[in-house]
């Protein structure tokens, strides 16, 4: 869980450079590109931590989307 953390942080500096209004289209094409080999990684970190035993981020992920999306549903 120590790498997933790691990444989550490597995606949220890049974002938050990646919506800096100053930047060049190449600069953000590449760090869009980085953000997504990250994003892929976290994929694989989690998938590892699931067969050894830790929690399953991606249901969690899902019941939180789901959540939201009721949640949504019921303000309107």
């Amino acid at each position: 869980e120590k790498w997933r953390r790691q990444i989550i942080g490597e995606i949220s500096k890049k974002v938050a450079q990646i919506q800096n209004a100053g930047l060049g289209e190449f600069r953000i094409r590449d760090l869009n590109d980085e953000i997504n080999k990250l994003l892929r990684e976290k994929g694989h970190w989690e998938v590892r931590i699931k067969e050894l035993g830790g929690p399953d981020y991606a249901v969690s992920l899902k019941q939180l989307c789901g959540q939201t999306t009721s949640l949504a549903f019921s303000l309107l």
